[in-house]
């Protein structure tokens, strides 16, 4: 099986891709291509700065490795955000720029099928061909309810962090052309989530096990670490990511991932 997949981001989240795709290469020997969305936006924060070739290098080391016909590709889409987004109602969030750059996977060349859309805080613990096998020739997109949107917006609101869109229903009818009018003239909860939700009409809803956000299961295929909201010892916001290592084994108690973070420290040590 080919695996197209589309992560997007700054320099800052590397650490993420880079855990990502040492956990999708561990579990599966298909071809994966990898296109990096990224952009330079220094002029608007500092922090702001694209993932560099040496980051590519490296993530492409790590994909052929498990299979020499993988690859990691940057798509820089600086022009095309500044061409439509930057002066989105949207910018000003808690959230990036660069989620807002997933609107533009339509420009990807290579993705004329399907195209497997992942947040950089997510970590495999399966064969990611079963998520990419999903049959969605019906559907424009498919993935699994938001844990918190399912009741606040809809039943059927899913989570944007991990998405399988069909390439050809969407360019036909212009969904993520239509969302980036939207994040750009509309000031949205969720920003380019809600747009997909609203304008993505055809969705297939998959299990859990596809984008678990709460805790991992003896069966999740794919941990998402999104931000939650906890209760005690009074309401706050947790937002642990697969790069707080400590984090993640101490306050989650989740060990699922021991061996991947021994990898990590090893490939940041050049031994590896």
């Amino acid at each position: 099986m080919n695996v197209k997949i589309l992560m997007c981001g700054n320099s800052g989240v590397f650490p993420g891709m880079l855990l990502a795709a040492l956990s999708i290469t561990k579990h599966t020997e298909s071809k994966i291509e990898l296109f990096i969305g990224t952009m330079d936006l220094s002029d608007i924060n500092p922090a702001f700065t694209p993932i560099t070739e040496d980051m590519r290098a490296k993530l492409d080391k790590v994909l052929k490795r498990k299979n020499p016909d993988s690859y990691a590709r940057i798509y820089d889409f600086g022009d095309s955000f500044r061409r439509d987004l930057i002066h989105s109602k949207n910018l000003g969030t808690s959230y990036t720029p660069y989620t807002l750059i997933r609107l533009f996977a339509n420009e990807i060349a290579e993705a004329d099928d399907k195209l497997l859309y992942l947040d950089t805080d997510v970590m495999a613990l399966g064969n990611i061909d079963e998520l990419y096998a999903e049959d969605i020739e019906k559907y424009h997109i498919a993935g699994v309810r938001d844990f918190m949107g399912k009741y606040f917006f809809t039943p059927l609101y899913l989570n944007a962090g991990v998405i399988l869109f069909n390439m050809k229903k969407m360019r036909k009818d212009r969904i993520f052309e239509k969302c980036v009018k939207l994040c750009n003239e509309k000031k949205l909860f969720l920003s380019d989530q809600h747009a997909l939700n609203r304008y993505a009409s055809r969705r297939l809803i998959l299990n859990h096990r596809f984008n678990e956000q709460r805790e991992t299961e003896s069966n999740t295929l794919i941990r998402h670490f999104a931000m939650r909201i906890r209760l005690t010892p009074k309401p706050h916001k947790e937002n642990i990511k697969p790069w707080h290592e400590q984090l993640v084994k101490e306050k989650l108690k989740d060990r699922s991932f021991d061996d991947i973070y021994e990898e990590y420290a090893l490939l940041q040590k050049g031994e590896a």
